[in-house]
């Protein structure tokens, strides 16, 4: 039984999960900035997502799995659960986390002003990849699926 005094941020992961909440601030401050480029909610999931973006934009991708730190409280949440808190992070669909693309320095300048996680770049190369163990792979397929049958359905 995880409780407040073994997890102190299990309150804000469950409440998180309850009610998600839109990322309106970031997306406000980004356009006050001035940002002119893609941006999209990751309510899919990173491998769902990442290619909905790429496409639109006309470009590819190297993510950086190592710049994917789940929050710490979540790690240990997702780990209780028997869960991987970083396949949660790529395939998950309850997120309102934004991902966003722009050109460099346009980003270094948003990136001095705001608080954004870098997690790779684009590419002229339309192909999607991500390193690990400093290898690079081919962007798995998967992602959350709304829409996917109801495993057990009867329709």
């Amino acid at each position: 039984l995880m409780t407040e005094a073994v997890l102190p941020g299990l309150p804000k992961a469950r409440e998180a999960f309850r009610r998600p909440q839109a990322e309106l601030t970031l997306s406000k401050a980004l356009r006050s900035a001035g940002f002119r480029g893609a941006c999209m909610d990751l309510s899919d999931g990173l491998v769902r997502d990442l290619p909905r973006l790429c496409l639109a934009s006309g470009v590819g991708a190297l993510i950086d799995l190592t710049a994917l730190n789940p929050d710490p409280a979540y790690a240990i949440l997702a780990s209780s659960m028997g869960e991987d808190p970083m396949l949660n992070a790529l395939f998950g669909g309850d997120d309102f986390a934004l991902l966003g693309a722009c050109p460099p320095p346009q980003y270094e300048a948003l990136r001095g002003a705001l608080s954004l996680l870098t997690v790779g770049h684009c590419t002229a190369d339309p192909s999607l990849r991500f390193t690990r163990d400093g290898q690079a792979h081919p962007w798995p397929d998967g992602g959350f699926d709304h829409f996917a049958p109801v495993l057990g359905s009867t329709q």
